[in-house]
């Protein structure tokens, strides 16, 4: 009659995990919520740019999440907290954010390269 206790903080943090590396996965599939209103309007290069420009505007907002999740990620480590139940450094789930948003900024940086590589018909 005894539960794990550490079953749920497990489950909790392999969430987490999750949830930060699947945003990298969304953008390789291009299944990301985006509004097309615009751009569906557009036409050759000037539809083409546009796309590129908002992906540039997007990994620079990536950047400044790397940049402060590993600020953060720094101070927790430092402090040296422990999970609960696992005992294992915060630091670890901490790391989820900047590594989840770094793998979608490379993932972001081939796309632009795609795009201008490609003539404007192929770009989605």
């Amino acid at each position: 009659n005894d539960s794990l206790t550490w079953s749920e903080e497990l489950a909790r943090y392999i969430f987490i995990w999750e949830s930060w590396l699947g945003i990298s996965l969304g953008q390789k599939k291009g299944q990301h919520i985006a509004v097309n209103m615009l751009t569906n309007r557009l036409k050759g290069n000037v539809r083409k740019y546009t796309l590129v420009l908002a992906d540039i505007c997007t990994v620079v907002f990536i950047a400044i999440l790397v940049a402060k999740g590993l600020e953060v990620t720094n101070k927790i480590m430092l402090m040296g907290s422990l999970s609960a139940a696992l005992h294992i450094p915060m630091f670890w789930i901490y790391l989820s954010m900047p590594v989840g948003c770094g793998l979608m900024g490379l993932r972001l940086l081939e796309d632009i390269y795609k795009k201008i590589r490609s003539d404007v018909e192929e770009v989605v």
